[in-house]
């Protein structure tokens, strides 16, 4: 099963999340065949000779992670299981007993912990949003309530204790770090939860405010008793709240991600295609010799000419073929290969990927019918066809391998990232705005008119014998990233 989402990262980037289900039956194959075309209009000036493969791997950004393990809010608060191993670890680590092993445990034990209890009161704040019977949606504020008030608690009872010097520092530092993440979470999405209970349910924000506020302005004093840096100021600029939220994220979550190594693919084929174009042109003058010697005997100035002409036009074969051959395998085969990697030195799978830009009557039947060009769109495009950029990738994943993962980590699935920069595409877009005349009873108004570009991108799934497509249209100007509509 492939999950596909996609959103705004930034004004220039966007984010496409493909969620990969694995089987850990050994005798099955864990891989998918991934296509993502782009129809670029041809007035934004993306072609072979403007935008090369190079500018392409350097404007995407690509990484594997595991999903976050999806428990509801009341199953976490009533499962002791994760508090009795984090207690656990702390006596595992403390004093004489203290060793690298033991502190990794602990470490991945809190981690995890926090990851799935930020994920949790997400779910919980979605079915809030999507609640519409009033006791329903008091049931969830309640049960909200209740569990992080119950959840905060018991992981702060969990603390490693400052004196003495038997804790290890390793230990204290990522229980604080996990600590202030805890406080900072739990904070922002109490707020959000104020915020859809403005918009959907008025009167009983009204009536949950005092009890929810009391969660926020707890955690706020609790991050400045424990001198945590996280504190916002409503007058100043914020950088370090919000530097210090983003490496909290990123130290948490480092236990999701597996490591990427990209090695160059095809590096045997072009030692190939090198070797075929100059043997191929070593025949020819070869040949030409032997025909020249035979006509004019070995030491004569037409054989002389002979030679001299055989060697320009093999050299000039050799490259005409070389360029050729690599441009036609490599339409067929890939440019890099990602290993993907668990605990540093534990290979799961592969993702192999390549770029090509390709001519728009090259693009399948069935790809061509999802775009659904129209005469508007030939008319924005000065009556030419669009340039579409061809993204493969074919991702293998080992299940035995996987099955090790699963022992610590109760998920099935691998996410694949990919983040995309769309400034490239920028460059040659006319200014985001445009004067327009309206007209009125008593003659017009002077306004102005959004100037936008769309670009389309539609993704081709293949596992097994089944077919997954999607289309977005991508909607830009020259300030970047307007919005992401998904074309039904």
């Amino acid at each position: 099963m492939i999950k596909e989402s996609i959103k705004i990262h930034d004004n220039y980037q966007f984010e496409l999340k493909q969620t990969y289900n694995l089987s850990l039956d050994e005798k099955r194959k864990n891989s998918y065949f991934v296509q993502t075309y782009f129809f670029i209009p041809d007035n934004l000036n993306i072609n072979r000779e403007t935008y090369t493969r190079e500018d392409f791997y350097k404007d995407l950004r690509a990484t594997v992670r595991l999903t976050t393990p999806s428990i509801l809010l009341r199953t976490l608060e009533a499962d002791s299981g994760m508090f009795t191993r984090m207690r656990q670890g702390i006596e595992a680590v403390h004093g004489k007993n203290a060793n690298r092993q033991g502190i990794a445990n602990y470490e991945y034990q809190v981690k995890i912990f926090c990851l799935i209890y930020k994920k949790s009161m997400k779910i919980q704040l979605g079915f809030i949003r999507k609640s519409r019977r009033k006791k329903e949606t008091e049931h969830l504020l309640e049960e909200f309530l209740t569990c992080v008030n119950a959840l905060t608690g018991r992981f702060r009872e969990l603390s490693p204790p400052a004196a003495g010097g038997k804790t290890p520092p390793d230990l204290r530092t990522v229980f604080l770090f996990a600590d202030e993440y805890l406080s900072l979470k739990t904070e922002t999405h109490t707020c959000r939860l104020m915020e859809i209970l403005g918009e959907a349910h008025p009167a009983l924000l009204r009536r949950y405010r005092t009890r929810l506020m009391d969660i926020v302005r707890r955690e706020s004093a609790y991050r400045q008793e424990r001198n945590y840096p996280s504190i916002p100021s409503v007058s100043g600029e914020n950088e370090t709240y919000v530097f210090r939220q983003g490496a909290l994220k990123k130290y948490l979550s480092n236990i999701l991600f597996l490591e990427t190594r990209v090695e160059r693919g095809g590096l045997f084929l072009e030692q190939a295609i090198y070797s075929a174009a100059a043997g191929i042109a070593m025949v020819f003058a070869t040949m030409v010799a032997f025909i020249g010697q035979s006509r004019y005997g070995g030491l004569s100035l037409p054989f002389f000419i002979a030679l001299v002409i055989s060697y320009m036009f093999k050299d000039r074969i050799k490259e005409l073929l070389r360029l050729y051959l690599s441009v036609t395998l490599r339409s067929r085969l890939y440019d890099r290969r990602r290993n993907i990697y668990h605990s540093f030195d534990e290979k799961i799978g592969t993702c192999r990927e390549s770029f090509n830009i390709i001519d728009s009557g090259k693009v399948p039947s069935k790809i061509q019918s999802y775009r659904g060009r129209d005469r508007i769109t030939d008319i924005n495009n000065s009556m030419t066809s669009e340039h579409v950029i061809l993204y493969r990738k074919y991702i293998r994943l080992n299940s035995k391998n996987f099955r090790k993962i699963k022992q610590h980590h109760s998920t099935n699935d691998v996410i694949d990232i990919m983040r995309f920069n769309v400034q490239h595409f920028l460059r040659s877009m006319d200014n985001p705005e445009k004067k327009i005349f309206i007209a009125t009873r008593g003659g017009y108004l002077k306004s102005s008119g959004k100037r936008v570009y769309h670009i389309n991108i539609i993704t081709h799934f293949l596992t097994g014998s089944k077919d997954y497509f999607r289309r977005f249209r991508l909607v830009l100007n020259r300030e970047g990233i307007r919005r992401i509509e998904e074309v039904l």
